[in-house]
C-alpha cells in the first residue's frame, strides 16, 4: 500500500536526521503531512465508518434503483 511506503519513508528519513522542509521537498508532500505521519503511530488511518443515506429506507422499494 502506497501510504504505508511513504510513512516508513518519512519515518526512515527523519531517523536520518533529514529535516522537515527536506523531507517534504523529497516525498512531494507538505510539511504538515510530514508532522502527521510522524507523529502518527500507526502507518494505516483508521477506516472510516459508513454513513447512513436519507435514500436508505425507500432502497428497495422501487424496482430499477441502484
Amino acid at each position: 500500500m502506497m501510504l504505508r511506503e511513504k510513512h516508513m519513508q518519512i519515518k526512515f528519513l527523519a531517523e536520518e536526521g533529514v529535516t522537515i522542509t527536506e523531507i517534504a521537498r523529497r516525498q512531494g508532500v507538505t510539511r504538515q503531512t510530514v508532522y502527521n505521519h510522524l507523529n502518527r503511530t500507526e502507518p494505516d488511518p483508521k477506516p472510516r465508518a459508513g454513513r447512513a443515506s436519507k435514500l436508505d429506507p425507500v432502497q428497495g422499494l422501487h424496482p430499477g434503483w441502484p
